[in-house]
């Protein structure tokens, strides 16, 4: 069945001839990056409009958080909560450079640069440093952060690091 959306149209120039857009887990979000300094937010199937949600021309890169309450645009960083976008987290650093944020399977933790952040805005963990890359175990227990050649294993509840690792080549990862 086809889902009458508006026209929107992808951000041209240099490496951003893409269009950014996401579906939620369940599919009943989507997010559409509809110009150099908008998102729209649709609820499915109906294609109802939910939220115009302003960013900086450097945002991309959208990620809906696991139970779709959050949206965040992974690259140039913004949060919002989908239905309610005039609610932002106030403590989570908005906008304040290029960085990837990574939501928890469980959708209730977000990584963005160094710190692990309960949702809505409370920090729970600082790493060591700013990674390239971050992934959760399934049950949102462990957190690995890659930064360079090493790989930082993190216990979240017991705010601790499990392990470091060491890794043979800087290349980048294929799956992390």
């Amino acid at each position: 069945k086809r889902i009458p959306l508006p026209e929107v149209q992808p951000i041209l120039g240099s490496d951003r001839d893409r269009l950014d857009a996401a579906f939620s887990r369940d599919g009943t979000l989507l997010a559409v990056r509809d110009s150099a300094k908008s998102i729209l937010a649709y609820s499915l199937p109906g294609a109802r409009l939910l939220a115009r949600l302003t960013v900086n021309e450097s945002a991309s890169g959208l990620e809906f958080s696991a139970d779709g309450k959050y949206l965040a645009t992974t690259d140039g960083f913004n949060l919002w909560e989908v239905r309610a976008p005039e609610r932002r987290p106030t403590s989570i650093p908005a906008a304040i450079g290029r960085g990837d944020a990574t939501f928890s399977p469980d959708g209730r933790l977000l990584v963005h640069f160094d710190k692990v952040w309960a949702l809505p805005n409370s920090p729970v963990l600082t790493l060591d440093g700013t990674s390239d890359q971050v992934t959760f175990n399934a049950s949102s227990t462990v957190l690995a952060a890659r930064d360079g050649r090493t790989v930082t294993l993190w216990d979240i509840a017991a705010k601790k690091r499990l392990a470091r690792l060491a890794l043979r080549e800087s290349g980048r990862a294929r799956a992390f």
